[in-house]
């Protein structure tokens, strides 16, 4: 079951079409996944927080795919292309924006979303 159906996307504003959002979705979940080490999937229907960091981390993927990189320089005759460096990589940023959605949230027994620590 996804994190984030598209009928859900939808109601939160989403715009894309469901071939564009589904695959987004997908890689989207499986960072929610990998902070929450899958305790974001327990919960049925998933909590709200987990779904706006789904939209979140889809808007983010989306426009990182539409926008491109900035060219900073460009060689004609030798086809040399330079483009601008981003700040961390693409998993640093989409986790640090989940994060954002997923801190404070506990599951019914009180443990963090976010703990990475050893469960007993």
């Amino acid at each position: 079951m996804p994190l984030l159906t598209y009928a859900r996307y939808q109601q939160l504003g989403g715009e894309l079409a469901e071939a564009a959002f589904s695959p987004l979705e997908m890689r989207a979940s499986k960072v929610v996944d990998a902070l929450t080490h899958g305790r974001a999937r327990r919960d049925s229907p998933p909590r709200e927080a987990v779904e706006r960091a789904v939209f979140a981390l889809v808007s983010a993927m989306n426009a990182e795919e539409v926008e491109g990189r900035e060219v900073t320089s460009l060689v004609n005759d030798g086809v040399s292309v330079t483009y601008a460096a981003r700040e961390g990589s693409p998993s640093g940023r989409w986790a640090r924006l989940a994060r954002e959605y997923l801190v404070g949230e506990t599951t019914a027994d009180g443990t963090s979303l976010l703990y990475a620590g050893v469960e007993a």
